[in-house]
């Protein structure tokens, strides 16, 4: 008498098929989860680092500009000074034929812009009135700054600031003109903030530095 097969066999192989197809796809599917979250955390740690090493860049040039600007700034008001102390700024400011004579206060003005190697040199009477510049761009209004350092100069007080002249930056440093306890005037002289500024501010920082006075490309490293 012959056996018949048994009824179980063929279906025992197809469950086990499929529950290995069950188990591959799941490794896969966990794999590919594993591997997707590396991924994003990976990139995520990528951009994070990114960010936090263009914010230290952003606040090393910062702090480099602010250093730089205070240098120069102490440099200026150092020389602006010296210059008001001279006799013969002084007499320039105190002989009204000399003060009143544009041709005899532009060879000045001229002259202490190129002693002092500014971008550009003004010198203010006791009322605010400019008796004598140079360097200054034509037909461009002076800034509320500016007006603001020679009204504090008719009061003995020193200034700084940085104002757009132009379409550029300068460092401005204004200095009261002062004989005893008068103050016949104002001397102001600005610094240009051009491009041999921002390489030096480049060098300094080891990044690409820009300046940009509203939509205008200033300078540049």
């Amino acid at each position: 008498m012959s056996k018949s097969p048994r009824p179980d066999a063929r279906p025992s192989l197809g469950f086990h098929s499929r529950l290995e197809t069950h188990v591959v796809v799941a490794v896969t599917l966990v794999v590919a989860f594993a591997l997707g979250a590396a991924l994003f955390i990976a990139t995520r740690a990528v951009t994070d680092g990114s960010l936090e090493r263009a914010a230290s860049d952003l606040a090393a040039a910062q702090s480099a500009f602010h250093r730089l600007e205070d240098d120069r700034a102490e440099f200026a008001a150092a020389q602006s000074a010296l210059v008001t102390t001279q006799p013969t700024f002084r007499a320039y400011m105190t002989d009204s034929r000399l003060a009143n004579d544009n041709a005899t206060m532009q060879v000045m003005a001229d002259e202490y812009r190129r002693q002092l190697k500014a971008g550009f040199f003004i010198v203010a009477a006791r009322d605010g009135t400019w008796i004598g510049s140079s360097g200054w761009p034509d037909r461009s209004k002076p800034p509320a700054s500016i007006g603001g350092m020679i009204s504090a100069s008719a009061v003995g007080e020193p200034r700084r600031d940085v104002a757009e002249v132009g379409g550029q930056l300068f460092l401005v440093v204004s200095e009261p003109a002062r004989f005893a306890e008068e103050t016949l005037g104002t001397l102001i002289v600005g610094y240009a903030l051009d491009d041999a500024v921002v390489r030096r501010l480049a060098q300094v920082t080891h990044c690409d530095v820009t300046i940009v006075v509203g939509n205008h490309l200033s300078a540049a490293a």
